[in-house]
């Protein structure tokens, strides 16, 4: 994959997925507690009542833990807008950033198992490294395995004429 200058990039997309996978959780449980009023026990309301409020708070934890960013990288700058996904503001960084400011392009290699008997493959994270004063941009998610996040990171390294790093985390 050969990166072309302007690079468009979006990375919240699996916790976009997420996000509209909760709020669908949180319609369903407030037309239960709806129709439990209307023709089933208080009890029942009370327990999806219990059912939203949980669904709320996790959502709210899911949303302070979102990396992410939605912009553009130009011959000069990149642009970083702050993404809103039904009028929920994700954390991260937003702004306009020389691209003198970033000292490097990061590969995380992220790997290791889910949890339990379930095994995940690994997936790559490519940042811009911001110098003092400017914060690290999140500028690709590689799903595939092998060495994928490897060639994307390379790519964009050598179009922004930046130094490149990688580094393996777990999970």
């Amino acid at each position: 994959m050969a990166v072309a200058l302007p690079y468009a990039f979006d990375t919240l997309k699996p916790w976009r997925v997420v996000m509209k996978g909760l709020l669908g959780l949180e319609l369903l449980a407030a037309a239960g507690i709806a129709y439990s009023l209307a023709f089933g026990t208080t009890a029942t309301a009370v327990l999806l009542g219990l059912c939203f409020a949980l669904i709320l708070a996790f959502g709210v934890i899911v949303l302070k833990r979102a990396q992410g960013s939605v912009g553009t990288v130009g011959q000069k700058d990149v642009v970083v807008g702050r993404p809103v996904l039904y009028g929920l503001r994700f954390a991260g960084p937003s702004g306009t950033f020389p691209l003198d400011r970033f000292a490097a392009v990061r590969v995380e290699q992220v790997w290791g198992p889910l949890g339990g008997a379930v095994a995940a493959g690994s997936h790559s994270r490519v940042y811009l490294a911001g110098r003092e004063g400017t914060p690290r941009v999140l500028v690709a998610r590689v799903f595939w395995g092998g060495d994928a996040g490897t060639r994307v990171g390379l790519d964009i390294a050598k179009a922004l004429r930046l130094p490149y790093g990688e580094e393996r985390k777990p999970r």
